[in-house]
C-alpha cells in the first residue's frame, strides 16, 4: 500500500466517523424532541451507545428514537448513490478493497448501508433490539419485553462469537459487545421497574434499632435490613 492509499484509507475513516456521529446524534435528537436528554454518547470501533436520561417506555418514542439512526445513514448513502448514477461511474464491488478517489463515494454509500443494517440486528443497543422491543412491549409489559429481547440478544452474541471460528476473529468484538449492551440494557430497566413501586416515604425508616456498643457490625446490619424489610412488607 503506497501513501495515496494510506491517505486515502485515513481519509475514509475520518468519514466513516463522522457516519457515525451523526448516526448517534440522531437517535439523541430523536430523543430530545421527545423531552428526554441524551447523557453521553460513546463511539466504539464495533459500534456506539447512546445512554439517554431515561429509558422510553412508550412504544412511539421508542420506535422514532431508534429507526431515526439508520434513516441517517440511508439519507447520506443517498448522496454518493446518487452523484456515482449523475456521472455515470460503474459500481464495482471489487472496488472495496483499497480506497481510491475513484472509488471513495461507492465504498462510502456501500458501508452507510451496511451500518443501516447492522444497526437493525434485534439486540441491545443496535436500533433492532429497540424496535423488537417497542413492538413486544405492545402486548407486554416493558420489564418482560426487555428481558425478552435481551434473551435475543445473547443468543445472537453468541452466533457473532462462533462465528468468529470460521476465519473472522473480529466478530468476537461484536458479540462481546451485545453481549454486555445486553446486559447493561437488561439491568437498568429491572432496576427502574423496581423502584417505581415506591415512594419516598415508603422507604423512609421513621424508627431506627437501638444498638449496644458490644454488637458486632454484622448484626447491626442485619437489624437495619430487618428493619427496612419489615417496613416495606407492611406498606406493600
Amino acid at each position: 500500500m503506497n501513501a495515496t492509499q494510506i491517505t486515502w484509507s485515513l481519509l475514509f475513516v475520518l468519514t466513516l466517523f463522522v457516519c457515525a456521529t451523526l448516526h448517534k446524534l440522531a437517535h439523541a435528537l430523536a430523543a430530545k424532541r421527545y423531552h428526554n436528554k441524551t447523557e453521553y454518547i460513546t463511539l466504539l470501533p464495533v459500534g456506539g451507545v447512546a445512554i439517554l436520561e431515561n429509558m422510553p417506555e412508550k412504544t412511539v418514542l421508542e420506535l422514532m428514537v431508534a429507526l431515526l439512526g439508520p434513516a441517517v445513514n440511508l439519507v447520506i448513502f443517498l448522496i454518493p448513490y446518487l452523484t456515482l448514477q449523475t456521472s455515470g461511474i460503474p459500481f464495482d464491488f471489487n472496488a472495496i478493497i483499497h480506497i481510491t478517489p475513484d472509488n471513495f463515494l461507492f465504498n462510502l454509500a456501500i458501508l452507510n448501508v451496511w451500518l443501516a443494517v447492522f444497526d437493525m440486528i434485534p439486540a441491545f443497543s443496535m436500533a433492532g433490539g429497540r424496535v423488537l422491543k417497542a413492538l413486544l412491549a405492545i402486548k407486554l409489559n416493558w420489564p418482560l419485553a426487555t428481558q425478552i429481547t435481551g434473551r435475543i440478544g445473547q443468543i445472537i452474541a453468541f452466533g457473532f462469537v462462533l462465528l468468529c471460528f470460521l476465519g473472522n476473529p473480529f466478530l468476537v468484538f461484536i458479540g462481546v459487545f451485545i453481549f454486555l449492551a445486553t446486559m447493561a440494557e437488561t439491568e437498568v430497566v429491572k432496576t427502574q421497574s423496581i423502584q417505581k413501586g415506591y415512594t419516598i416515604a415508603e422507604l423512609t425508616m421513621k424508627q431506627l434499632p437501638v444498638f449496644n456498643k458490644a454488637d458486632t457490625i454484622a448484626k447491626a446490619v442485619q437489624m437495619l435490613l430487618d428493619g427496612q424489610t419489615k417496613k416495606l412488607s407492611d406498606n406493600g
